[in-house]
């Protein structure tokens, strides 16, 4: 019996090292594939800061032209109230 046993235990250690060694050229593969798909990951995220730092260019851009039109609109509407109020003339009206 104790023979049976250790035969038994020789095989199932030999399928565990095939397991074993299959397993191994497994995750050396995916290392592989992992180390490039990290380095190609590399190019998009320069493209996607490029892409970032223009649009903050825009929308800053935008922000500013925006609060500069508002600013004039509110310059030239107090500018004909007090035209208005101090002079009783409002060129809009005329």
């Amino acid at each position: 019996m104790l023979q049976l046993d250790i035969v038994v235990l020789q095989y199932q250690n030999q399928k565990l090292t095939q397991k074993l060694e299959t397993q191994k050229l497994e995750y050396a593969g995916l290392e592989n594939r992992f180390s490039l798909l990290k380095e190609s990951q590399k190019s998009y995220d320069s493209t996607l800061a490029v892409v970032k730092k223009s649009w903050e260019q825009v929308i800053g851009s935008h922000f500013i032209f925006a609060y500069t039109i508002t600013v004039i609109y509110l310059i030239n509407y107090f500018s004909m109230i007090c035209i208005t109020m101090t002079s009783g003339y409002c060129p809009s009206c005329a």
